[in-house]
Protein backbone atom coordinates (compact mmCIF):
# COMPACT_ATOMS: atom_id res chain seq x y z
CA UNK A 1 0.00 0.00 0.00
CA UNK A 2 1.29 3.43 -0.94
CA UNK A 3 1.60 6.23 1.56
CA UNK A 4 -1.06 8.92 1.54
CA UNK A 5 0.62 12.29 1.77
CA UNK A 6 0.06 15.99 1.46
CA UNK A 7 2.99 17.98 0.10
CA UNK A 8 3.05 21.76 0.34
CA UNK A 9 5.26 24.53 -0.96
CA UNK A 10 7.49 22.52 -3.26
CA UNK A 11 9.90 25.10 -4.77
CA UNK A 12 10.98 23.08 -7.83
CA UNK A 13 7.84 23.82 -9.85
CA UNK A 14 6.28 27.15 -10.81
CA UNK A 15 2.72 25.94 -11.18
CA UNK A 16 0.78 22.85 -10.28
CA UNK A 17 0.32 22.15 -13.99
CA UNK A 18 4.14 22.09 -14.28
CA UNK A 19 4.16 19.52 -11.45
CA UNK A 20 1.52 17.46 -13.27
CA UNK A 21 3.67 17.51 -16.41
CA UNK A 22 6.74 16.49 -14.41
CA UNK A 23 4.84 13.49 -13.03
CA UNK A 24 3.48 12.58 -16.47
CA UNK A 25 6.97 12.70 -18.00
CA UNK A 26 8.16 10.20 -15.44
CA UNK A 27 5.18 7.85 -15.88
CA UNK A 28 4.30 7.79 -19.60
CA UNK A 29 6.23 5.87 -22.22
CA UNK A 30 6.01 6.35 -25.96
CA UNK A 31 3.54 3.47 -26.52
CA UNK A 32 1.07 4.24 -23.70
CA UNK A 33 -2.63 5.00 -23.88
CA UNK A 34 -3.46 8.24 -22.02
CA UNK A 35 -6.49 10.47 -21.55
CA UNK A 36 -7.03 14.22 -21.37
CA UNK A 37 -10.43 14.33 -19.68
CA UNK A 38 -10.78 18.08 -20.32
CA UNK A 39 -9.33 18.80 -23.77
CA UNK A 40 -9.80 22.57 -23.61
CA UNK A 41 -7.50 24.41 -26.03
CA UNK A 42 -5.49 21.25 -26.67
CA UNK A 43 -2.26 22.22 -24.91
CA UNK A 44 -2.36 19.27 -22.51
CA UNK A 45 -3.34 16.92 -25.34
CA UNK A 46 -0.38 18.14 -27.39
CA UNK A 47 1.93 17.48 -24.43
CA UNK A 48 0.48 13.98 -24.01
CA UNK A 49 0.77 13.24 -27.75
CA UNK A 50 4.45 14.15 -27.54
CA UNK A 51 4.98 11.84 -24.54
CA UNK A 52 3.27 8.89 -26.25
CA UNK A 53 4.06 9.26 -29.97
CA UNK A 54 3.54 5.54 -30.65
CA UNK A 55 0.61 5.29 -28.25
CA UNK A 56 -2.70 7.09 -28.33
CA UNK A 57 -4.26 10.08 -26.55
CA UNK A 58 -8.00 10.27 -25.98
CA UNK A 59 -9.53 13.68 -25.30
CA UNK A 60 -12.95 14.68 -24.01
CA UNK A 61 -14.72 18.02 -24.02
CA UNK A 62 -18.36 19.13 -24.11
CA UNK A 63 -17.76 22.31 -26.12
CA UNK A 64 -17.47 22.31 -29.90
CA UNK A 65 -15.20 25.35 -29.60
CA UNK A 66 -12.79 23.40 -27.38
CA UNK A 67 -12.71 20.36 -29.66
CA UNK A 68 -12.09 22.61 -32.69
CA UNK A 69 -9.28 24.49 -30.96
CA UNK A 70 -7.65 21.27 -29.77
CA UNK A 71 -7.85 19.61 -33.19
CA UNK A 72 -6.41 22.72 -34.86
CA UNK A 73 -3.46 22.83 -32.46
CA UNK A 74 -2.75 19.11 -32.82
CA UNK A 75 -2.92 19.22 -36.62
CA UNK A 76 -0.69 22.32 -36.74
CA UNK A 77 1.86 20.36 -34.75
CA UNK A 78 1.66 17.28 -36.97
CA UNK A 79 0.03 14.98 -34.42
CA UNK A 80 -2.15 12.07 -35.48
CA UNK A 81 -2.01 9.80 -32.41
CA UNK A 82 -5.21 11.12 -30.84
CA UNK A 83 -8.99 10.93 -30.80
CA UNK A 84 -11.15 13.72 -29.41
CA UNK A 85 -14.69 13.01 -28.31
CA UNK A 86 -17.29 15.77 -28.16
CA UNK A 87 -18.62 14.29 -24.94
CA UNK A 88 -18.63 14.81 -21.20
CA UNK A 89 -15.71 13.29 -19.35
CA UNK A 90 -18.14 11.32 -17.19
CA UNK A 91 -18.71 9.10 -20.26
CA UNK A 92 -15.05 8.06 -20.28
CA UNK A 93 -15.90 4.54 -19.08
CA UNK A 94 -18.39 4.01 -21.91
CA UNK A 95 -16.25 5.49 -24.68
CA UNK A 96 -13.10 3.69 -23.56
CA UNK A 97 -14.59 0.41 -22.29
CA UNK A 98 -12.23 -1.56 -24.57
CA UNK A 99 -9.25 0.05 -22.82
CA UNK A 100 -10.07 -1.04 -19.27
CA UNK A 101 -6.80 -1.89 -17.53
CA UNK A 102 -4.79 -0.33 -20.38
CA UNK A 103 -4.73 3.42 -19.60
CA UNK A 104 -1.47 4.72 -18.09
CA UNK A 105 -2.64 8.19 -17.06
CA UNK A 106 -5.73 10.37 -17.02
CA UNK A 107 -5.37 14.14 -16.69
CA UNK A 108 -8.17 16.42 -15.51
CA UNK A 109 -7.49 20.15 -15.79
CA UNK A 110 -10.76 21.30 -14.23
CA UNK A 111 -12.57 24.61 -14.56
CA UNK A 112 -13.52 26.39 -17.75
CA UNK A 113 -12.16 26.75 -21.28
CA UNK A 114 -9.39 29.37 -21.23
CA UNK A 115 -10.54 32.20 -23.49
CA UNK A 116 -14.03 30.72 -23.60
CA UNK A 117 -17.33 31.15 -21.79
CA UNK A 118 -16.48 31.13 -18.06
CA UNK A 119 -20.04 30.22 -17.17
CA UNK A 120 -19.45 26.75 -18.64
CA UNK A 121 -17.37 24.87 -16.06
CA UNK A 122 -16.72 21.33 -15.01
CA UNK A 123 -19.34 20.21 -12.51
CA UNK A 124 -18.82 18.27 -9.30
CA UNK A 125 -21.27 15.46 -10.09
CA UNK A 126 -19.85 14.66 -13.53
CA UNK A 127 -16.26 15.16 -12.39
CA UNK A 128 -16.60 12.60 -9.59
CA UNK A 129 -18.27 10.10 -11.95
CA UNK A 130 -15.46 10.68 -14.45
CA UNK A 131 -12.70 10.20 -11.86
CA UNK A 132 -14.28 6.96 -10.62
CA UNK A 133 -14.56 5.69 -14.20
CA UNK A 134 -10.97 6.76 -14.91
CA UNK A 135 -9.68 4.78 -11.93
CA UNK A 136 -11.31 1.65 -13.38
CA UNK A 137 -9.53 2.20 -16.71
CA UNK A 138 -6.04 2.43 -15.23
CA UNK A 139 -3.47 -0.25 -15.81
CA UNK A 140 -1.19 -1.34 -12.98
CA UNK A 141 0.86 1.66 -11.80
CA UNK A 142 -1.49 4.02 -13.65
CA UNK A 143 -2.29 7.46 -12.29
CA UNK A 144 -5.08 10.05 -12.32
CA UNK A 145 -3.96 13.68 -12.06
CA UNK A 146 -6.45 16.43 -11.24
CA UNK A 147 -5.69 20.14 -11.35
CA UNK A 148 -8.30 21.86 -9.16
CA UNK A 149 -9.08 25.57 -9.41
CA UNK A 150 -10.86 26.78 -6.25
CA UNK A 151 -13.54 29.00 -7.79
CA UNK A 152 -17.07 28.30 -6.49
CA UNK A 153 -17.65 25.04 -8.38
CA UNK A 154 -13.98 24.09 -8.07
CA UNK A 155 -14.17 24.26 -4.28
CA UNK A 156 -17.07 21.79 -4.36
CA UNK A 157 -15.12 19.54 -6.76
CA UNK A 158 -12.09 19.63 -4.47
CA UNK A 159 -14.17 18.73 -1.40
CA UNK A 160 -15.72 15.74 -3.16
CA UNK A 161 -12.39 14.58 -4.58
CA UNK A 162 -10.99 14.59 -1.02
CA UNK A 163 -13.62 11.98 -0.13
CA UNK A 164 -11.97 9.58 -2.61
CA UNK A 165 -8.87 9.39 -0.39
CA UNK A 166 -10.11 6.24 1.36
CA UNK A 167 -10.85 4.49 -1.94
CA UNK A 168 -7.34 4.59 -3.42
CA UNK A 169 -3.96 3.25 -2.30
CA UNK A 170 -2.11 6.48 -3.03
CA UNK A 171 -3.54 9.99 -2.69
CA UNK A 172 -1.31 13.07 -2.91
CA UNK A 173 -1.93 16.78 -2.90
CA UNK A 174 0.66 19.15 -4.35
CA UNK A 175 0.57 22.86 -3.63
CA UNK A 176 3.14 25.51 -4.46
CA UNK A 177 1.71 28.14 -2.12
CA UNK A 178 -0.21 28.42 1.15
CA UNK A 179 -2.86 30.51 -0.65
CA UNK A 180 -6.05 28.45 -0.33
CA UNK A 181 -7.45 30.16 -3.44
CA UNK A 182 -4.57 28.99 -5.65
CA UNK A 183 -4.88 25.95 -7.93
CA UNK A 184 -3.60 22.64 -6.58
CA UNK A 185 -2.90 19.16 -7.90
CA UNK A 186 -4.30 15.87 -6.63
CA UNK A 187 -2.95 12.51 -7.78
CA UNK A 188 -4.78 9.21 -7.30
CA UNK A 189 -3.52 5.67 -7.79
CA UNK A 190 -5.30 2.35 -7.23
Amino acid sequence: MHEKTEIKNIPEFRSVLDKAKQILKSRISETNFVVDATAGNGNDMLFLCELAPKGHVFGFDIQIEAVSRAEKLLKENGKSNYTIFLASHDLIGEYLKDYQGKISAVLFNLGYLPGGDKSITTKTETTIRAINAALKLLKENGIVLIVVYPHNEGKKEGEEIMKLKSKVSCFNIFRNTDNINAPYLITLEN
